[in-house]
């Protein structure tokens, strides 16, 4: 008898030591939270539709803001000057024909200075040359004086010309120059 009970229970544990295979059932994380039905209703919870709104609470942040190359714009003046004063904040939005800053410097006064002397030159040197070419065409003067003052006469109307263009390219009015308006300041 004590032979079976040993059959019995060799038997017996040799079954319960058999190997099973145990399902493990884990849960891939997908980021979202879920809540049960308790859980919902112990917490208060409701549903509703979304609502905008203004939080009191402001965040302190270290940070870098930049703009996309394609809205990026470089300002800069044919001649140089120092920044007087600038209505304009960093972001602001800017239009064609906005005053973006007004600039200081004593070089412009020296433009319009150059501008107003070659101006009046060039009067005095037009009726010289004029007055040249009517005697040269007489026979009376020579040619070498002729040349001279036509010379004269182009040299200075090409400065003129340029002094010109630069006061235009400054954003001075040269007729204002030539009634005696000068400025130090250009916008």
């Amino acid at each position: 008898m004590k032979k079976i009970i040993y059959t019995l229970v060799i038997s017996s544990l040799l079954f319960a030591c058999k190997d099973s295979k145990i399902e493990e059932t884990t849960e891939k994380d997908n980021g979202l939270i879920t809540v049960s039905a308790s859980q919902f209703q112990s917490s208060g919870m409701e549903i509703a539709s979304p609502v905008e709104q203004d939080f009191d609470v402001t965040i302190s942040a270290s940070g870098r803001i930049d703009v996309p190359p394609q809205n990026r714009a470089q300002v800069t003046s044919f001649i140089g000057g120092y920044v007087k004063s600038t209505k304009l904040l960093v972001g602001d939005k800017v239009t064609k024909g906005l005053t973006l800053l007004t600039l200081e410097n004593t070089e412009y006064l020296d433009i319009q200075k150059d501008y107003l002397e070659v101006a009046e030159q060039i009067k005095y040197l037009k009726s010289e040359f004029e007055r040249q070419k009517t005697l040269y065409d007489e026979k009376i003067s020579s040619q070498k004086n002729y040349l001279k003052a036509e010379s004269d006469y182009r040299r200075t109307l090409g400065m003129y010309q340029s002094l010109r263009a630069k006061l235009q390219l400054l954003n001075i009015n040269p007729s204002n120059v030539e009634k005696g308006t000068l400025t130090s300041i250009v916008t």
